[in-house]
């Protein structure tokens, strides 16, 4: 799922596009500068340009602004839709293909959201369903239908712990979105032979 705009993008569709965009770009650039707590969601609104009421809308919450994650349905998008017996391919491919195709425009939201995020306990502990939905719809992509129950099990794990990867990569002032691309083929790799293999 792509979130930019572009010159074939559909009237209606590319508003709101726009104006989550925006929503997104207001709450992160207001949630810096005053912290979450005490950002409103009417403070978020008016410098979006658009109601309160529209804003919850399009999300149902404050936090769920934050939690839009774009980059995941992305990468399930990116996935095949025949399994095979090795996820690891699959999955490395997709996460570097969708970070090559972020914009600058969403790479800066990216970080910021990210930095947002990361100040908040308790907005990070919300953002638990969202990754938990990804986890389980790319490990259904990567199992393989006649998959016997280990296999499936263990798929499962895999996707789980590469999707909690994803959000502890560090992002840094000069990090590139491809740099950040193969820091995610990274944690996919070791999410598949453990963050502790090797180290002995």
């Amino acid at each position: 799922m792509d979130i930019s705009v572009t010159d074939e993008t559909p009237g209606r569709a590319a508003r709101a596009v726009r104006t989550r965009l925006a929503v997104q770009r207001a709450a992160v650039e207001l949630c810096l500068e005053h912290g979450y707590a005490a950002t409103s969601a009417k403070a978020i609104a008016e410098r979006a340009g658009i109601s309160e009421r529209t804003l919850f809308r399009i999300f149902p919450t404050k936090a769920a602004i934050f939690w839009h994650e774009p980059f995941l349905r992305r990468v399930i998008s990116e996935l095949p839709h025949d399994a095979a017996q090795d996820p690891v391919a699959p999955l490395s491919d997709a996460v570097r293909a969708v970070a090559a195709a972020i914009t600058p425009d969403e790479w800066r939201l990216e970080r910021g959201r990210r930095a947002v995020i990361l100040r908040e306990a308790d907005l990070l502990a919300t953002g638990t369903q969202e990754t938990n939905r990804a986890a389980a719809r790319i490990a259904e992509l990567l199992t393989p239908l006649d998959a016997p129950p280990d296999l499936a099990y263990r798929t499962t794990l895999f996707a789980r712990f590469a999707v909690a990867g994803f959000g502890v990569v560090p992002i840094y002032s000069d990090t590139t979105t491809a740099d950040w691309g193969e820091a995610l083929a990274d944690v996919v790799r070791l999410a598949a032979r453990g963050p502790l293999s090797g180290t002995e």
